[in-house]
């Protein structure tokens, strides 16, 4: 599972790529590049989803995807949340508005799908993080319920 994770923050970093080099223009078409990322993304985020979902499973309702994303909950979903709200805004802009107005209508098209990518990949790297930690991030969790009296 942790070479999925890596492969997550690669795509990531990818995606981020793709989306600003589509921002500048440079990206007008699905190469072998972009192409690699969307069919890479599936593999990637099935199974981060399946050890979110895993993760959450003795949670309660209202408390399941702070159980997702692990123990420190606050700044992933801070960051997925400005994300998702970063790519709505820039569809709605570049849909309804002339921002942008100097790309052509191909690029617009790839800052709008490279932004739903990007969200896809940001979403895999979150929930695969722990992975990347191992042992250490697990222990920390410990650590600290130790110090605040709870069962571990």
């Amino acid at each position: 599972m942790r070479a999925v994770a890596i492969l997550a923050v690669i795509g990531l970093m990818g995606s981020l790529a793709w989306h600003a080099l589509a921002l500048i223009g440079r990206v007008t078409e699905i190469g072998i590049a972009e192409l690699v990322l969307v069919v890479g993304l599936f593999p990637i985020l099935l199974p981060a989803i399946w050890v979110g979902v895993k993760r959450a499973h003795g949670a309660a309702r209202a408390e399941a995807w702070q159980a997702m994303l692990g123990s420190s909950a606050k700044w992933p979903e801070r960051l997925m949340s400005g994300t998702l709200l970063y790519v709505f805004v820039l569809g709605v802009l570049i849909q309804k508005t002339n921002y942008l107005s100097w790309l052509g209508s191909a690029s617009r098209t790839q800052i709008l799908i490279s932004g739903g990518w990007l969200v896809c990949y940001m979403v895999a790297a979150v929930l695969l993080r722990l992975q990347l930690g191992g042992p250490f991030v697990r222990d920390a969790t410990r650590q600290n319920r130790r110090s605040s009296g709870q069962a571990v």
